[in-house]
């Protein structure tokens, strides 16, 4: 309880918090939605594994694209870009064609490993050192929530076409409030790492 208090004692911890919840929300979607595409697309099992190919190295390669830009890019912006490259990845997913869903997943990995390396620093610089565990505890409580509901709304009969878009323009939003809010705080680290 002492980790869900803390963050939501800070706005930024709480933009965070509802980022990570709604990108592992989508993420899930995207999970159970991807294997019955490529089945019924006709990509089948190779094209499921390409997908998941473009997921898995987009993330890396956002995860090392973090390490070489940290210096002159700061977290914030980061965290920024991370969420606009997820809503367009998700949102290409409501085209029919399996070359969209591979150009999804990429922008989708690349997201997702430039937002998890980044919002994860972002949120150790802004909880004292004895409170770190417990809001790590909290945030993948919270994450974890986003998941499970990902899973069952990715396995309702919602259309695609409707479904992807109304998810990144969700994850667009975010995007836009995260870059206000990384504005007007001017959002500098409370406690010494």
């Amino acid at each position: 309880m002492e980790g869900l208090n803390v963050l939501r004692s800070q706005s930024v911890l709480l933009a965070l918090l509802a980022l990570t919840f709604t990108l592992n929300l989508s993420l899930n979607v995207v999970n159970v939605r991807a294997p019955v595409f490529m089945t019924t697309s006709g990509a089948g099992a190779g094209g499921y594994a390409l997908f998941e190919a473009f997921v898995s190295g987009g993330a890396l390669a956002g995860i090392l694209l973090v390490g070489l830009i940290s210096r002159r890019v700061s977290l914030d912006a980061q965290v920024g870009v991370a969420v606009a490259l997820l809503a367009l990845g998700v949102a290409a997913l409501a085209l029919p064609l399996p070359a969209a869903w591979f150009a999804g997943a990429a922008l989708a990995g690349l997201g997702l490993g430039i937002g998890d390396v980044a919002a994860i620093t972002r949120v150790q610089l802004l909880v004292p050192g004895h409170l770190r565990g417990r809001v790590a505890g909290a945030m993948i409580s919270v994450t974890a929530l986003g998941l499970s509901l990902g899973a069952v709304l990715g396995g309702t009969a919602l259309s695609g076409a409707a479904l992807m878009p109304t998810l990144g323009a969700v994850l667009a939003l975010l995007a836009l409030g995260w870059a206000l809010l990384a504005r007007r705080a001017s959002m500098k680290p409370s406690f010494a790492t």
